[in-house]
């Protein structure tokens, strides 16, 4: 039976695991293509980032 002995994290010279992660530069605007007349646009978030097409016809409480 063999023994392999692991270097730590130090012996090997690793940097910190949990490097600063830049934060990206906000996506360019999204360009909405035209809909049928009985669909429109919702966003999920108030940034208008994530859009979903939903019938034209909900009432407001649906589309909360």
């Amino acid at each position: 039976m063999s023994t392999h002995l692991v270097p730590s994290r130090d012996q090997v010279g690793q940097t910190d695991p949990n490097p600063l992660i830049e934060k990206s530069p906000s996506p360019p605007p999204m360009e909405l293509k035209p809909l049928p007349s009985h669909l429109k646009y919702a966003h999920l978030d108030k940034e208008q980032q994530l859009p979903v097409i939903i019938a034209k016809n909900h009432h407001q409480e649906q589309e909360d």
